[in-house]
């Protein structure tokens, strides 16, 4: 593992953000997934956007947002929780731990703001894959949806 810092993602970061993202969407890795207009990252850059650069070149990130449940039966009503919206790491990069680290430093961030439920949606490609990851981070699965 190559050394690394995690940050807060600043409005600097937004046009290597928007690349990360128009590189996710050409990996055609997640059903539907398409890159967000610069207006869009402008106004999701918030205490819950944190980027990971390695020789100061950022080469991931992770998004979130704190929301309140509503007919959600895994939690209390009303009850705030940290929505992670978004995680990417480059390919080159990807297996070596870095996404462990960005969704570490998102929840550590919540929890020391109260916020100790997390609940991540994913539209992946490779669900087995990612299941592994998030349990890996100490989460559960929910439910599960299928297509044919």
């Amino acid at each position: 593992m190559k050394k690394y810092r995690i940050r807060d993602a600043t409005e600097n970061d937004r046009d290597v953000i928007m690349n990360l993202q128009k590189k996710w969407e050409v990996e055609d890795i997640t059903f539907g997934y398409t890159h967000s207009e610069k207006i869009k990252i402008d106004n999701s850059i918030n205490e819950y956007f944190i980027v990971l650069t390695i020789d100061k070149n950022v080469v991931g990130f992770i998004s979130g947002k704190i929301k309140q449940a509503n007919d959600l039966n895994i939690f209390c009503e009303n009850e705030k929780y940290l929505d992670i919206e978004d995680l990417y790491i480059e390919k080159e990069y990807r297996g070596m731990g870095y996404g462990k680290h960005l969704v570490d430093a998102i929840m550590k961030k919540s929890n020391s703001n109260g916020i100790k439920r997390v609940l991540v949606y994913s539209a992946t490609k490779d669900v087995e894959r990612i299941t592994k990851f998030y349990k890996c981070c100490g989460m559960s699965s929910w439910y599960v949806e299928l297509f044919k």
